[in-house]
């Protein structure tokens, strides 16, 4: 199992260390134990920010190093609540689609939730004991101390393209939600802008 020890050192992201990966996949964590407001004062200050549900669980799913390094623990991902509740199978795009998965190495329990997204690895024995490797969590409340940080540097030219993408679903699916004039005008400039970043970014390529 990857240790501390095992991490790099980035002097560009503050006392953030790169995960050891087996992909080349920048995933960054802080080993300080945060609560949601905690976690998210971290990333601002280090210019990064947290992954996607989606975004994550699609790296573990392919990453051996990863997924040995955050075996049995919990962090926030973005994201504030789901409606989704259940049992579900990650895909290899890390999108998840209703029913059980083949293994649990590919199944998840969602439970629905308006507060913080939290991700939950089990370690392999409690992941073959409850038949299935993740928790993805909209029911805890933000104070909850996450025993660590994790996040990604913010837009970038070197990222694949379907991760800069995933600003703009959150955005529009947000929205799709708004049901009053001041969230729809927020919303509408949330979309915008991230929009705007990710044409700039591309003119780069």
């Amino acid at each position: 199992m990857a240790t501390k020890a095992a991490l790099t050192q980035s002097s560009k992201f503050g006392e953030f260390a790169l995960a050891p990966s087996s992909s080349n996949s920048r995933v960054y964590t802080l080993d300080r134990e945060a609560n949601y407001k905690k976690s998210k004062a971290f990333l601002d200050e280090s210019l990064l920010t947290p992954f996607g549900p989606h975004e994550i669980l699609r790296i573990l799913r392919k990453d051996e190093s990863l997924m040995a390094f955050f075996s049995g623990k919990g962090f926030y991902v973005a994201g504030a609540g789901t409606e989704m509740h259940g049992i579900y199978t990650v895909k290899p795009n890390g999108s998840l689609e209703e029913g059980r998965g083949g293994s649990f190495e590919d199944t998840i329990r969602v439970e629905s939730g308006d507060n913080p997204l939290i991700l939950f690895v089990y370690s392999n024995h409690d992941a073959k004991f409850n038949n299935r490797r993740y928790n993805l969590l909209g029911s805890f409340e933000p104070v909850w101390t996450a025993p660590m940080v994790v996040g990604r540097p913010r837009l970038s030219i070197d990222e694949p393209v379907d991760d800069r993408l995933y600003a703009i679903e959150v955005a529009a699916a947000n929205l799709r939600k708004s049901d009053t004039k001041l969230n729809l005008e927020q919303r509408l400039a949330e979309l915008s802008k991230n929009t705007s970043d990710l044409i700039d970014l591309l003119r780069q390529e």
